[in-house]
């Protein structure tokens, strides 16, 4: 909570609270956002390659800006990528989110045993299978996002080796 509290980037939501219920569920609030999801706001303003490319870059910066604060997000998606109608990308839900270690500059481990979490269609290999979380695993869900905003559709179309592996573990 306290990582999140300290980002400041204008394509984050904003921090607002945090904390944990007396049933030991986390919980975070965020600035509301009222945007479409990255990919659907491409489509239905039928935004020219440059005008993608754009969006993109910000979203890109706003990774970039958790990254080097040490938080990989773990569940970049286009609904996690909102547009606001003004044009403006904000990144958000920061829910499942891993701070990264300094001293090894690797993640810490899971928070439970077994437990994958992410979006199957957007989650990196070494994330389905539960190994150690980078700001790398980030970088295949960008590269999931660009390819669907370029093409209108994921690279693996209901046969995702990645699904297939989440199925599998």
């Amino acid at each position: 909570r306290r990582a999140l509290a300290q980002l400041r980037h204008p394509q984050i939501a904003r921090f607002i609270e945090g904390g944990v219920t007396e049933g030991g569920v986390a919980w975070l609030a965020i600035e509301l956002i009222d945007g479409k999801p990255f990919t659907e706001h491409a489509s239905t303003a039928k935004l020219s390659l440059r005008a993608r490319l754009r969006l993109f870059l910000a979203a890109c910066r706003a990774v970039q800006s958790a990254h080097s604060a040490l938080i990989v997000h773990r569940d970049l998606k286009p609904s996690n990528m909102l547009v606001t109608a003004e044009g403006h990308v904000k990144l958000l839900d920061f829910g499942i989110a891993k701070l990264t270690s300094r001293e090894h500059n690797e993640a810490q481990p899971q928070t439970r045993a077994s437990v994958i979490m992410g979006t199957p269609d957007y989650i990196a290999p070494e994330q389905a299978k539960g190994a150690p979380i980078t700001p790398q695993t980030d970088l295949y869900a960008v590269g999931v996002v660009l390819y669907e905003l370029l093409t209108g559709q994921r690279p693996f179309r209901g046969d995702n080796p990645i699904q297939t592996m989440w199925m599998h573990l």
